[in-house]
């Protein structure tokens, strides 16, 4: 039996008899409108992209020409003229990722070396046969000044530089020496999203989508691939378990290759790094490749380092008149002493808090997309007897990284102090 009431009012009337207003559809919260947050998977498909013909490519790379040798052992006497080389910086931590004691077959008869530490000049007499036997040398060879350099001790790990190779007029030729690329790999890997609708659903009339709840689920079945993809070439590893091929992303290869100057983490208490440290980061990768990179930002460390060259510290500059707007990114760009950097906001670094601190420096010159299968829509016959409508969206996608060492990352940054 209905309700009596003397004055109708909100408050006395059948509440569900008040239509109000709604929205048609649903707003989306995405950071950058209609970007899923998928930055760099969408740069790659716009701008390099090669075919995979499996889902394991190889690819070679060769470094420049060795000129930089280290002290494998100290030199504790000034007349000692038996020197052992090899490419270790310090314990444990080599130039090129690796151990390769074979370095000293560059050095032939004739050539000249000077010690980055203490500026005596070596001229190498007599190579080497072996990594255990060294180069024999003469000390004291002549400095800038036309003088005898002044033969010193030297450190274990002082580096040498390759200056020249004399030979008299009329001597044989030295012998040949070859530097052999390296082999890298990587996977395509299987990224899979599916959409499922019940198909009395998908006839009805929605006040949320217009278009229909089919559409919004392949919508929200596309960001989720995308987004799989774009953390895959960040933070995806390069490994095989069973017919399971995961891609290694641009953290992996740096981890890989040993960079450990192109990584940088600032205190996990209070997420700051020193200028000192900032810097030297910068300069790892900067130095590396191209002279521009493109770093993909966290809000907090986009605020680190905007608000960092706002100071004018250290050679850091914002570029007037130089933001701009590219496949719609925002982009500010920093001037380095070591080159330019432009930094844009990444969706999914926003909208997940541990990531609010990351960097990723990209070289676009040198990064490219590996498609096995090109991303696609597969609508399919449902499962016999089920009453639902299903697809899925799939692709076997990968990155080639080329030359790690020109790119970089950084955690937890959010101030740089001096």
């Amino acid at each position: 039996m209905s309700n009596v009431a003397g004055y109708l009012s909100r408050a006395t009337a059948d509440s569900s008899d008040d239509v109000g207003e709604w929205q048609v559809g649903v707003l989306r919260r995405n950071a950058k409108g209609m970007n899923t947050g998928s930055t760099l998977f969408a740069l790659m498909s716009r701008l390099r992209n090669e075919n995979a013909d499996s889902q394991t490519y190889n690819w070679w790379e060769k470094d420049p020409t060795r000129r930089v040798f280290y002290l494998a052992s100290a030199i504790t006497t000034l007349t000692e003229t038996n020197f052992k080389f090899d490419n270790t910086v310090s314990s444990g931590v080599y130039d090129n990722g690796s151990l390769d004691q074979s370095v000293w077959a560059l050095l032939k008869a004739g050539a000249i070396l000077e010690g980055v530490n203490t500026g005596e000049r070596i001229t190498v007499v007599a190579p080497a046969t072996s990594y255990a036997s060294g180069v024999t040398v003469t000390r004291s060879t002549i400095g800038y000044n036309g003088s005898a350099s002044a033969a010193t001790t030297h450190s274990l790990y002082e580096p040498f530089v390759l200056i020249t190779l004399a030979k008299p007029n009329g001597s044989n030729p030295v012998d040949s020496a070859f530097t052999q690329p390296s082999k890298y790999l990587n996977y395509c890997q299987t990224f899979n999203s599916t959409a499922s609708v019940d198909n009395a659903y998908v006839n009805g009339i929605l006040r949320t989508d217009l278009d229909g709840p089919w559409y919004e689920q392949k919508v929200d079945a596309l960001e989720r691939i995308a987004n799989d993809i774009e953390l895959a070439y960040f933070f995806g590893v390069a490994a095989i378990s069973g017919s399971t091929y995961t891609t290694g992303g641009i953290r992996n290869a740096i981890d890989t290759a040993s960079l450990t100057s192109n990584a940088l983490d600032g205190t996990t208490a209070t997420k700051t790094v020193t200028l000192d440290a900032f810097d030297n980061w910068v300069q790892s990768f900067m130095t590396q490749g191209s002279d521009t990179k493109l770093a993909f930002c966290g809000p907090n460390a986009y605020s680190a380092i905007s608000k960092f060259a706002n100071t004018a510290a250290g050679g850091y500059r914002i570029m007037q008149g130089e933001s701009d707007s590219i496949f719609g990114l925002n982009l500010t760009t920093i001037q380095t002493p070591f080159g330019r950097v432009d930094l844009a906001s990444h969706p999914l670094f926003k909208n997940i808090p541990s990531y609010n601190g990351t960097m990723m420096v990209v070289d676009l010159e040198l990064i490219c997309q590996k498609t096995f299968e090109k991303l696609f829509f597969q609508e399919y016959e449902p499962t016999n007897g089920s009453d639902t409508r299903q697809g899925q969206f799939r692709a076997k996608l990968g990155i080639k990284q080329k030359f790690p060492a020109a790119f970089g990352y950084a955690n937890n940054i959010s101030r740089i102090v001096a």
